[in-house]
């Protein structure tokens, strides 16, 4: 059944990717003159609705950040998004002006092959206006993967589901809580802006990752994803790996130590706390600990830390420094920040509206993946005046794809629609009588379209019938970027392989309908423009015909299709299951398209057969008859 638990999930994509350095950076002031550097540049870098900020450079012409990110992706119809933004402080605090852009096309990037690029900076959408012109170069490395064990930067760690990052047992979690607490004395008196620590660590024999920390309810261990999460909602979070080798003899300490002191007691004196910040403290005693003395007592396990200095001397701000200079081994990375400069805005619904009728939830393979505003072309109208059409590349999930041709004027009734029922939307640029067909306008209305478009690729506005029909109504060259084939054991293709020869001969016993994960393609004569139909079965979706219009054509409405169940929310017990399936072979999905080159566009319309009939059509000579497109 097509959704439902006899489906094995897709495997999930990781893209990896390094953003070096930044060449050559100059800025001029719009309409004046002079070239200068940025005061403190940093880069985002964003697929879908995850992004990861680099570190702020001060005043650098040519930045160099060496930091990463790993995405786990669905499909690979998104793109990588690299802005460059400066941050400024002002009167008010700090602004991030947005100067420049670079965009990748994942499903353009080959698996297991490492990528070493170097980029022109492009502008930014219109929509984030300012008023400085940039030029220069960007140079980063990306690496596709069916696995995040094998790769380059597999040594990284586990990527996280939550966040574009990849860790390993023994990195440092660093958390500002807002508002006080037992340590914000503490961190008063260091002048830090940290108040807990905690550890990453992993269960023996398990590669899933869980937080190791000592909180008011004790020490214990909990799941990874989930945890930062919590933090982010009311803390800001750094990051900080441990670049040590994970050898078996480390993890075994480490395995060891956190079985041993797991269930103890928080330490609460607030006096050891305060002499923990002078070094006061000369008795050591692990039967209650506070978080910073049980990182440390850890480290000092796993041989990190010399036992010189007692745990309890131990503060959060000294894992965001150096740990008084004394790691015998390895040593700790930068800080990297979740969460401070890498909000999503979303769009909501606006208070009041109710939901039924308007919003229509659909499976995770037909929901959008990827909108393009990729060109622009002018046309006439019947009066001869002359009007921009922006030409769109749309995407779904399961790699349907089709075009659209929209006009300014159908964005701006587009958008006064939506903004009915939510708020959070972009805005638009206003409509203009002179200077419409300007290359400098059309482009910057190009931009802000594309920006438009895909702030509303989350829920609950991608789920909105208002944008479904949107990007559904007037669509063209409908095909389909991948075909799925069955996985198959030899015995199975010997016995399809007879059957094929007995079909040869005319048959006059009733077909079987297809199965439900076959695709099938019946092919017709090329002269006859009138019915070339392809077929496609979605299980309890029923059967989707569509055939090629003649030129001048309006496109019909589909028949709604019966909904796919809802994919099942991810458990992160099953997440040691998945390790297993991630050293299995991935199988490649094949690539092909439903139409020709040559042919005409094929309309959107869509009607939903019976099983019988789709049978009967697949076996009366407009196809092999045998259910293998």
């Amino acid at each position: 059944m097509a959704g439902g638990k006899d489906e094995p999930a897709a495997k999930p994509i990781y893209l990896d990717v390094i953003l070096i350095e930044s060449k050559d950076l100059n800025t001029t002031v719009k309409g004046g003159i002079g070239k200068g550097c940025l005061r403190a540049p940093f880069a985002r870098i964003v697929v879908g609705n995850k992004q990861i900020a680099t570190s702020p450079i001060k005043n650098a012409r040519s930045p160099v950040w060496n930091d990463d990110a790993c995405f786990v992706l669905d499909g690979e119809y998104q793109d990588l998004h690299i802005g460059l933004y400066d941050r400024v402080k002002t009167g008010l605090g700090k602004e991030h002006h947005f100067l420049a852009q670079v965009n990748v096309k994942i499903r353009d990037l080959d698996f297991d092959r490492e990528y070493d690029m170097w980029e022109e900076w492009a502008a930014p959408p219109s929509c984030e206006r300012n008023n400085v012109l940039l030029t220069g170069r960007v140079h980063f490395k990306l690496y596709k993967s069916m696995s995040f064990k094998e790769g380059p930067y597999a040594h990284f760690g586990r990527p996280l589901k939550t966040h574009p990052l990849r860790m390993d047992a023994g990195d440092i979690v660093l958390v500002s809580m807002r508002g006080m607490s037992l340590a914000h004395t503490v961190k008063l008196s260091t002048g830090s802006q940290w108040d807990h620590v905690a550890m990453v660590v992993r269960n023996k024999g398990k590669s899933n990752l869980r937080m190791f920390e000592a909180t008011m309810e004790g020490v214990e261990t909990y799941f990874l994803n989930s945890s930062l999460s919590a933090y982010l909602e009311n803390a800001k979070v750094g990051i900080r790996r441990l670049q040590l080798p994970r050898t078996p003899e480390l993890l075994d300490q480490l395995y060891t130590f956190v079985s041993e002191v797991k269930g103890r007691p928080y330490k609460s004196d607030w006096v050891q706390l305060v002499r923990a910040a002078y070094g006061f403290n000369e008795q050591e005693d692990l039967s209650s600990l506070f978080c910073s003395q049980l990182i440390a007592a850890a480290y000092q396990r796993m041989q990190i830390l010399p036992y010189d200095l007692p745990s309890n001397n131990y503060l959060p701000s000294d894992f965001a420094s150096d740990l008084h200079g004394h790691l015998h081994l390895g040593q700790l990375g930068k800080i990297r920040l979740l969460g401070s400069r890498v909000q999503v805005k979303e769009v909501e619904l606006r208070p009041n509206v109710d939901p039924a009728g308007l919003i229509v939830p659909q499976a995770p393979n037909d929901r959008l993946a990827h909108i393009e505003v990729s060109e622009t072309m002018t046309k006439r109208d019947a009066k001869r005046k002359q009007y921009t059409v922006y030409i769109i590349n749309v995407i779904s999930a399961d790699g349907l794809t089709w075009m659209l041709l929209k006009r300014f004027t159908d964005f701006v009734e587009f958008d006064k629609r939506m903004r009915q029922y939510f708020k959070g939307l972009p805005k638009l640029p206003p409509k203009a009588t002179l200077g419409k067909l300007n290359t400098q306008v059309v482009q910057q209305r190009r931009a802000a379209l594309q920006h438009y478009l895909r702030t509303l690729l989350q829920p609950p506005a991608v789920d909105c019938y208002i944008f479904i029909m949107f990007v559904k109504e007037g669509r063209r060259g409908v095909k389909s970027l991948v075909v799925k084939k069955p996985v198959e054991s030899p015995e199975t293709s010997k016995k399809k392989t007879k059957k094929k020869k007995k079909k040869k001969k005319k048959s006059t016993k009733e077909v079987a309908p297809p199965k439900a994960a076959d695709w099938i393609r019946i092919s017709v004569d090329k002269e006859d423009s009138s019915a070339k139909p392809f077929l496609k079965s979605q299980g309890s979706r029923g059967f989707l015909l569509g055939r090629t219009m003649d030129a001048g054509e309006e496109e019909g409405n589909g028949c709604d299709a019966e909904a796919l169940p809802a994919e099942e929310e991810f458990d992160e017990d099953d997440e040691d299951d998945e390790d297993d399936e991630e050293d299995e072979e991935s199988e490649g999905a094949g690539h092909d398209a439903c139409t020709e080159e040559g042919d005409a566009l094929v309309g959107a319309a869509a009607y939903s057969l019976p099983p019988a009939r789709v049978a009967q059509l697949a076996g009366n000579g407009t196809g092999d008859g045998d259910g293998d497109g």
